[in-house]
C-alpha cells in the first residue's frame, strides 16, 4: 500500500464538539488535471516526533488512527490492513524534515518537501487483499490511489517531543502519479489548509523511513 517515495504534549490529536463528533484539522481538496478523479482532506488525526534533527509526522484522514495502527501500516509492506489509517475518498499526509530544530516554516521548497509525501485514494473502490504485480501481495486501493508532493505550499511547524506539536499548513499546487496504473506525473490542484495538533508517538521512528 504504501510507495510514499515515488520522487526522489497533546492537548487534543483532533477538534472535537460537546457531542463528542470529531472535527478535522486539515481540510480540502486535491484535483489531478485532466482527471475526473478527487481526494478529500480531512487530517483527524496527527501523530509526530522528532529525533537526530529529523521530524517524522503522520495525519490520517481516518479518526480511528492511531500511533500503533500508523505504525504497523508504515512498517508493514502493505501487508496490514489501512481499516484504521486510510479512508475510502481521502488523502492522508506523510512528513519527513530534516534540520528541524523545534521548528520550521517552509513555502515552495522542493528540498523541504521532497521526502514528504501525500497518498490519496481516489475513485470509486475499496481496500483489497490482491496480488497487484508478481511476489507482490497485499492491501491495495482498487480505485485510483495517487501519490504526490506539494508545490505550492506553505508551512509552518513547532513542538516537540514532550510538549507535542503544532502544523500550520496551507497548501495549492502539487504533483503526483497513479502508481498502480502507470508513472506518468500529473498536475494537481486545490486548496487545503488547517492547523493540526499531532500528538508525540516515538514509534514511528521504529519504521526505519526517518533515519
Amino acid at each position: 500500500m504504501l510507495r510514499l517515495f515515488f520522487i526522489g504534549l497533546l492537548v487534543g490529536c483532533s477538534g472535537e464538539k460537546d457531542d463528542g463528533e470529531v472535527e478535522p484539522m486539515l481540510t480540502g481538496t486535491i484535483t489531478p488535471d485532466g482527471r475526473d478523479v478527487s481526494g478529500e482532506f480531512f487530517g483527524y488525526r496527527a501523530f509526530a516526533f522528532n529525533a537526530n534533527d529529523t521530524l517524522g509526522a503522520y495525519i490520517s484522514s481516518n479518526p480511528n488512527a492511531s500511533c500503533g495502527s500508523i505504525t504497523e501500516y508504515l512498517t508493514s509492506n502493505s501487508r496490514y490492513d489501512p481499516v484504521d489509517v486510510l479512508s475510502p475518498g481521502a488523502c492522508n499526509l506523510f512528513l519527513k524534515i530534516s534540520d528541524y530544530d523545534g521548528s520550521l516554516s517552509a513555502e515552495n521548497d522542493s528540498i523541504v518537501s521532497a521526502a514528504s509525501s501525500i497518498e490519496c485514494a481516489m475513485g470509486e473502490g475499496e481496500f483489497e487483499y490482491t496480488e497487484l504485480g508478481e511476489n507482490d501481495v497485499g492491501y491495495y486501493w482498487s480505485g485510483n490511489w495517487w501519490v504526490g508532493v506539494p508545490q505550492e505550499y506553505t508551512w509552518n511547524f513547532s513542538g516537540n517531543s514532550e510538549d507535542g506539536y503544532t502544523f500550520e499548513i496551507d497548501m495549492n499546487g502539487y504533483v503526483g502519479s497513479f502508481i498502480q496504473e502507470e508513472f506518468d506525473r500529473y498536475a494537481a490542484v486545490g486548496q487545503v489548509s488547517g492547523t493540526v495538533t499531532a500528538e508525540s508517538c516515538e514509534e514511528i521512528f521504529s519504521t526505519g523511513l526517518f533515519n
